[in-house]
């Protein structure tokens, strides 16, 4: 089992998208399970879940074409950690690949929650794929928060690599290059902005990323 934090220090960079289209090729060959930690819910709405493993008893988990997804964004503060801790070991059970979606704020107590029970129930590495836009002022922020995400973790992770996504060029500051052993650029498809990106094929660009996480497993 491995572990992907998947995570951005801007909104609206489309880590649901690129977490959606690495599910699809994954499912093919291995057990998936997406977490939403997004403020947004965006996968978990998707999927039509509209509770969380925090506060709710039903309606906070579900599996859809060989994709499990467990909602766990809440801005409350956990009241029962043994019922969530006990529900979230068993959703963990018997998976190859955890896709996790952050928010872009840390300081909400299901984060911390969440990376405690997986590091309690499981013996797996952990990785961090940073999103940005082609915006230079983002793409320099990242760093500072994987510093930020280190800081607030009691886990370990190495990085795969920056994927900029929406992208229409290829050519970024050198010392963007010198800080990441991979640059991941995924182009701007127009098309998903009007179908929504769980109406589209999983663009070509996904591919490489795939790739590099499926040697790891």
């Amino acid at each position: 089992m491995i572990r992907i934090l998947v995570f951005s220090p801007k909104g609206g960079v489309g880590k649901s998208s690129i977490i959606y289209f690495l599910s699809l090729l994954f499912k093919e060959k291995y057990k998936v399970l997406i977490v939403d930690l997004s403020t947004s819910m965006t996968l978990s709405r998707l999927f039509n879940i509209s509770g969380n493993i925090i506060d709710n008893d039903l309606d906070y988990f579900t599996e859809k074409d060989h994709i499990s997804i467990v909602s766990f964004y809440s801005k409350n503060i956990p009241k029962n950690v043994k019922k969530i801790y006990n529900r979230y070991s068993d959703i963990l059970k018997d998976k190859d690949i955890i896709l996790v979606e952050y928010p872009t704020i840390l300081n909400i107590p299901a984060i911390q929650l969440e990376s405690t029970i997986f590091k309690e129930t499981t013996n797996s590495t952990n990785y961090l794929l940073p999103i940005s836009d082609p915006m230079n002022y983002i793409i320099h922020a990242v760093p500072n928060y994987i510093n930020l995400i280190a800081q607030n973790s009691d886990l370990s992770y190495s990085i795969l690599g920056l994927v900029i996504n929406r992208s229409k060029e290829d050519s970024f500051d050198n010392d963007i290059k010198t800080f990441y052993r991979e640059i991941f650029i995924i182009k701007f498809y127009r098309e998903m902005l009007f179908k929504g990106f769980w109406n589209t094929p999983i663009p070509k660009d996904i591919y490489p990323i795939y790739y590099k996480i499926n040697k790891l497993l």
